[in-house]
C-alpha cells in the first residue's frame, strides 16, 4: 500500500490529516 504512494502524496495526506485535527480541535474548543 505505502509502496504505491509517492513522497508528495504522503505529504499531502499528512497536511490533510493535520488540517482535519486542527478543525476538530477548533470546533471542540469553541
Amino acid at each position: 500500500m505505502f509502496s504505491k504512494l509517492s513522497k508528495t502524496d504522503l505529504t499531502l495526506y499528512v497536511m490533510f490529516g493535520l488540517s482535519l485535527v486542527f478543525l476538530y480541535c477548533a470546533i471542540a474548543v469553541s
